[in-house]
């Protein structure tokens, strides 16, 4: 169930792929139709104030609020499978677990993201007033302009453009944080002592993610038959924060389920109850420290 679950957060972005992809190839049209009528000595600041203008008229909020509707049914379906995942390691009956409080600022969350001009404006739009103020201000030839474009705002078999990347990114991590938010409350509420790390690796997996869903190095001590206990998170993070700067700044013992190591981390915190073999286990390893 867990590769069901993160098939769900990492395909979630897919409910943008039509208004992503049609917003990608109107804006590099709009882009290099710019650039050729704009060449060398036509090239100036005060037309790129005027295509800067149509940048903000093409990336809108206004967009995204469709397919943010259809993003509803991928938290339902996140939250159904981590209850049973929940229920199933812990002997739990969780159909009276009310989150829909979560569930609503996860949400917003994504609605900060996607239907906010501000954050249009800083991660879409600033990035492609910085490349075209270059092309002006160097006089880049054109070919190797709309190479750089091409590449950069067009999804493609190497790479995907710059509106989905952003969306991918936003969607996956705020799904992730739901189901984060649901493991951290049913670790507090019924008091389990340990968890368990999910998910495979790639090949850009962070060291301190290889370390922990591993056991490798430092990490291993904290290990025990694929489990990790509570009580050790605050050193387990202090260990990740000296293992690798990508570790996010704010994380923390309460919210080790809902940020797990880093922005955009793939892998799952699941809470369980140690057994007492686990307990004995660690006890013979670590003791009291």
């Amino acid at each position: 169930m867990t590769k069901e679950k993160q098939d769900i957060i990492t395909n979630s972005y897919s409910n943008f792929n039509t208004t992503v992809n049609l917003l990608q190839s109107d804006v590099f049209n709009k882009i290099f139709d710019w650039l050729k009528a704009n060449t060398g000595a036509n090239s100036n600041l005060r037309t790129l104030s005027k295509l800067n203008k149509e940048l903000k008229s093409l990336i809108t909020a206004k967009m995204f609020q469709t397919p943010v509707k259809g993003l509803l049914k991928d938290f339902d379906q996140v939250e159904t499978i981590s209850k049973k995942i929940l229920e199933s390691e812990n002997g739990l009956d969780l159909k009276d677990f009310n989150l829909s409080a979560e569930k609503q600022l996860t949400i917003e969350e994504i609605s900060t993201g996607l239907l906010n001009d501000a954050m249009l404006e800083a991660n879409l739009r600033t990035p492609l007033k910085k490349m075209l103020y270059r092309y002006v201000t160097t006089g880049l030839p054109i070919n190797k302009a709309e190479a750089e474009l091409r590449s950069y705002i067009l999804t493609d078999k190497e790479s995907l453009g710059f509106a989905e990347r952003y969306v991918k990114v936003l969607t996956m991590e705020s799904l992730s944080r739901f189901d984060g938010t649901i493991n951290q409350r049913v670790a507090t509420e019924y008091k389990l002592d340990g968890f368990r790390i999910v998910g495979s690796n790639i090949k850009t997996t962070e060291p301190q993610c290889r370390g922990l869903t591993t056991a490798i190095g430092e990490f291993a001590q904290y290990e025990v038959n694929g489990k990790y206990r509570v009580e050790d998170i605050p050193k387990i993070i202090a260990l990740m924060k000296r293992t690798a700067k990508s570790t996010h700044k704010n994380l923390d013992p309460t919210n080790i389920f809902i940020l797990r190591s880093h922005w955009g981390c793939r892998h799952q915190y699941i809470p369980t109850r140690l057994l007492e073999r686990d307990k004995k286990e660690f006890e013979k390893r670590l003791g009291g420290k």
